[in-house]
C-alpha cells in the first residue's frame, strides 16, 4: 500500500477586510506536537477572526506549561516526551477561553496518511504504476478537520492510443486515510504535463461543508461515497492524443465535496451530462466546428506559437479557479482561461438551496496587441481586495480585474510567471503588486488599484520568481 507523507505546515491566518461580512471555515485548532531531538515542538493555528490581542495557554497532561500567556502559535516544550498529551486555549483580554481537543505527540516529524490501492478500468490492481502529485485541502464533511484532495497520476504515457484503461485520478481522503470518493479522469482531460486539470474546494453554499468544482470532459468516471459509479457524457469519445487536449466537449462539474456526487444528477442514473463549460475554447463564429477546430482556427483565436502553431491548445489550456467575494458577503465561483495572448473570465453565483449557478459577469479580451489587457496575464493569479472597498478583485499579473468584471488597471508590461500582492507599503492606501516580467523584463512594483508604477527594473532577462 502506498502512503502519503505530510510534513507539519504552519498555516498563516487569513486577514479579512474590515467591514466585509464574510464567513470563515469553522476549523479545529489544528494542534500538533512533534519530536525535535530536545523535547517536543508544539504548534497550532491562529484563526482568521482572532484579533491581535488573542494570546494562548498551553497545557501538557492537564498542567499549564507557560508562565505568561503566549503571543505566538508555537512552543518548544523541552520537558515533553513521547507520551505527552497537549491542549491549547486562547486567552482574550486576560480571560481564558475553551480548551482545544487533546492530542498526543506524533511518533515522527511527519504524519503518515495511508492511501487506497489503484485499480484500472478493467479492475486490475495497478497501484505501482501511480504516484502522488498535488494535494489541496477542504473540510468537505464539516468536522473541522481538513480533507485531502489528491492528484494521483499514472506514470505511463497517457497519450498512447494503446492505453484504454489507465488514466490520472483525483481522490479525496480524510486525515485517517479513509477514501471518501475518487474520479477516473479518462482520456480527454490530459494529454501532456503542461495541461491543467484541477479540483478546487470551497464552502460556496455556506453550510459548513466544502463543495468542489472542476473542468470536465466526456469519458470521466465518478466513484461516489455510496459506491455508485457515474459516467460523464459520451463514454465512447476519445479526443485525438497530442501535446494538449484541444478537441471535444468541456463541462463545468460542481459537486458535493463529501459524497463526490455532482449537483443536478438525480442520484440513480448511470450517466450524467453536466453544464457546458462557461469559458469555451472558442466563442461563437471563431470555429466552424468548435469541438473539432483546425490548427488555423486555433491560431486565429489564440495566436501562433513559437513552433509554427504545432502546439495548438497551449494558450487555451491554462485554467484558473477561485472563490472570491465579489459582493463582499457571498463567495462566487471564479473561472479564468488563457495565457500569453487572450484571456477570458467569468463569475458565477451559487444558489445555496438548489446549487444552481447563475452568471454574475463575463469578461473577454481578444483585441490583439493594441488591447491594453491582451497578453498581460500570468501563469497564476490571486484574489485580493486591492482598493479596500470590501469586495475582491482578480489580481492577474500585469493587470487587475475589478469586482464588477471590468478592467481596473494594467501596466501593459505583459506576461510573467510569479506575482506578489499585499499591503507592502502601509503609508499608501490600498495594496501593491510586485511582479516578474518575461515579455518586458525584469520586475515591476506598482499600485494595484491605479496601475501607477513605483519602481521598475529593466533588464535583458526574466526575473523568474520576483522574490
Amino acid at each position: 500500500m502506498k502512503r502519503l507523507l505530510l510534513s507539519v505546515v504552519l498555516l498563516a491566518a487569513i486577514v479579512l477586510t474590515a467591514g466585509a461580512q464574510r464567513k470563515t471555515d469553522k476549523l479545529d485548532r489544528g494542534l500538533v506536537a512533534i519530536p525535535n531531538g530536545s523535547g517536543n515542538f508544539v504548534s497550532w493555528k491562529i484563526f482568521g477572526e482572532e484579533y491581535y490581542d488573542t494570546e494562548f495557554n498551553l497545557y501538557r497532561n492537564g498542567t499549564k506549561v507557560n508562565q505568561k500567556p503566549l503571543k505566538v502559535s508555537n512552543y518548544q516544550d523541552n520537558a515533553g516526551t513521547a507520551s505527552s498529551r497537549y491542549q491549547v486555549a486562547p486567552v482574550v483580554r486576560g480571560v481564558e477561553q475553551a480548551l482545544s481537543a487533546e492530542v498526543t505527540r506524533w511518533a515522527n516529524q511527519y504524519f503518515d496518511v495511508p492511501v487506497s490501492n489503484v485499480v484500472d478500468r478493467n479492475g486490475n490492481d495497478v497501484t505501482g504504476e501511480y504516484f502522488i502529485n498535488d494535494v489541496s485541502l477542504g473540510d468537505v464533511n464539516g468536522d473541522g478537520v481538513m480533507e485531502f484532495i489528491v492528484k494521483r497520476n499514472y506514470s505511463g504515457d497517457v497519450r498512447s492510443g494503446a492505453n484504454t484503461t489507465k488514466f490520472h485520478h483525483i481522490e479525496c481522503y480524510t486525515l485517517a486515510g479513509e477514501r471518501l470518493w475518487w474520479i477516473d479522469l479518462g482520456p480527454n482531460m490530459m494529454a501532456g504535463p503542461d495541461e491543467q486539470w484541477d479540483v478546487v474546494s470551497f464552502d460556496w453554499d455556506q453550510d459548513g461543508k466544502a463543495e468542489c468544482i472542476m473542468r470536465g470532459a466526456d469519458n470521466i468516471i465518478f466513484h461516489t461515497a455510496n459506491g455508485k459509479t457515474l459516467n460523464i457524457g459520451d463514454m465512447s469519445y476519445v479526443a485525438p492524443r497530442d501535446e494538449y487536449t484541444n478537441q471535444g466537449a468541456e463541462y463545468l462539474i460542481y459537486f458535493n465535496g463529501e459524497t463526490g456526487a455532482p449537483y443536478g444528477w438525480n442520484g440513480t442514473d448511470d450517466n450524467f451530462t453536466p453544464m457546458a463549460y462557461p469559458l469555451p475554447r472558442f466563442e461563437a463564429g471563431e470555429a466552424v466546428d468548435p469541438l473539432n477546430a483546425t490548427a488555423n482556427e486555433y491560431i486565429a483565436a489564440w495566436g501562433a506559437s513559437t513552433n509554427g502553431g504545432k502546439d495548438t491548445g497551449h494558450k487555451s489550456s491554462k485554467h484558473y479557479f477561485a472563490a472570491p467575494y465579489f459582493d463582499g458577503r457571498n463567495p462566487s465561483i471564479f473561472l479564468g482561461r488563457g495565457c500569453y495572448t487572450r484571456h477570458k473570465m467569468c463569475a458565477l453565483d451559487v444558489n445555496p438551496a438548489t446549487h444552481e449557478l447563475t452568471q454574475r459577469w463575463r469578461w473577454d479580451n481578444n483585441g490583439g496587441w493594441s488591447d491594453p489587457w491582451f497578453g498581460n496575464g500570468f501563469h497564476n493569479f490571486q484574489v485580493a481586495d486591492v482598493d479596500w472597498d470590501g469586495r475582491d478583485e482578480i489580481v492577474f499579473g500585469s493587470m487587475i480585474i475589478d469586482d464588477n468584471g471590468k478592467g481596473l488597471c494594467t501596466t501593459g508590461l505583459g506576461h510573467g510567471d510569479a506575482q506578489h500582492c499585499s499591503d507592502m507599503d502601509p503609508y499608501r492606501h490600498g495594496q501593491e503588486q510586485f511582479t516578474c516580467n518575461e515579455d518586458e523584463p525584469a520586475c515591476t512594483y506598482y499600485n494595484a488599484t491605479t496601475g501607477r508604477i513605483y519602481y521598475r527594473l529593466q533588464s535583458t532577462g526574466d526575473d523568474g520568481r520576483a522574490l
